[in-house]
Parts: structure tokens; sequence; C-alpha cells
């Protein structure tokens, strides 16, 4: 998040007895001005950039698989299950993550743990016969996913 260039730490410390975290821009209440007391700011960041992460990727399913997440009047992410498996998985890698993007019955698409960067996903097409569009499909979105994953870090 940041703070104001113009914000001075001295003077908000001595007028308030709290100061802002230039990391994650909570205030919290030090002693000295020397350190700030433990605020859970690595969490905070932490949960800032898996939200980023997922939104990121959510966009990106949506923009790939407009006929996979919604149809048939099935909705797979109504309650947010798809967005939350993301950012929890940013968080706190599961290398076992599969979530199905089309319809439960069929689950022709899912998507999984990136093998090679822990908290990072990938999609899976497990068609019995990949057609040609299908395999093209899946290689620029796994692109698309390594651009997200290396744009945030």
């Amino acid at each position: 998040m940041g703070i104001p260039a113009d914000y001075d730490a001295e003077r908000d410390f001595a007028t308030s007895g709290t100061v802002v975290c230039g990391d994650c821009g909570t205030r919290v209440k030090p002693r000295t001005l020397e350190s700030l007391p433990p605020h859970g700011c690595a969490d905070i960041q932490a949960s800032k950039r898996a939200t980023a992460y997922a939104i990121a990727v959510m966009n990106l399913l949506h923009a790939e698989f407009p006929d996979l997440l919604v149809g048939n009047g099935f909705i797979l992410d109504q309650h947010g299950y798809v967005s939350c498996r993301i950012m929890e998985h940013a968080r706190r890698p599961d290398p076992t993550l599969e979530v199905t993007l089309d319809h439960p019955l069929v689950a022709n698409w899912r998507l999984l743990a990136e093998p090679r960067q822990p908290g990072r996903v990938r999609v899976g097409c497990f068609r019995v016969h990949l057609s040609p569009q299908e395999a093209e499909r899946e290689g620029r979105v796994n692109a698309a996913l390594a651009a997200i994953a290396e744009g945030l870090e």
C-alpha cells in the first residue's frame, strides 16, 4: 500500500503516538520510532499478493473460459469458490490442488497446482482425445498464467 511521500513519521508519532507502517499501511503504536511492534505486516502483504494473484487469474479464466465458467445455467464461481481456492493456494501452496472449471460431471478442464512454482496454478485439459485447438488453448492459457505469476513477483 505505501504511505504518501510527504508523510512525517516523527510528527505523527509526536502528535498521536502512532505511525503508519510503510510496508502494509497499518497504523501502529510503537514505544519508540526505532522499530515497530509486531502487527502482522508479513501476513497482510501475503494476503494482498494472494488476492491480487487470484483476481488476475480469475480475470484470465473468465476471458478464456466464458462458456465453461457460466454455462447451462451452472455458475461455477457463484460463491467465490474458485477464487478462494486460488488465494488459499497462493498463501499456503497445496500440491494436490485441483478445481474443475467446467461442469463437474464432465470435468475436462481443471485448474491445478503448478509443480514448478509453489503457490501458482496452471490449467489442464483432460479429454481423452485432445484436439489441436484445445492443446493450443491449454498452452496459451498456461503461458498467460505464467506471465501473471512472473508479473506479481
